[in-house]
């Protein structure tokens, strides 16, 4: 997060996909979870998508969308990628 804030061509109003499908370990608690979800430099209205196919890491997902509900953003958790780019709005040639 410290990165995108202090790069020149990161847009805070960009939309974000990210796809967890191919991690296979996750390391976090649910404090850091939710110190990384209250500290985005993106700006109300923009839209991120997680993809998560396995259980542990879309109950992350979920929470991490969960305590970022506390603020402006506007984060969905898919298991699919279909449904994520479909939200977001994304042709599929893009």
């Amino acid at each position: 997060m410290r990165e995108l804030t202090t790069d020149p061509e990161f847009d805070p109003t960009f939309r974000q996909l990210a796809d967890f499908r191919e991690v296979t370990r996750a390391e976090l608690t649910s404090t850091g979870v939710r110190a990384v979800a209250r500290k985005s430099p993106w700006q109300a209205g923009a839209r991120r998508a997680f993809v998560c196919d396995q259980d542990v890491l879309f109950g992350i997902a979920r929470m991490f969308e969960l305590f970022s509900d506390e603020g402006k953003d506007e984060i969905q958790v898919f298991r699919e990628m279909s449904g994520a780019q479909a939200w977001l709005r994304l042709d599929k040639t893009e």
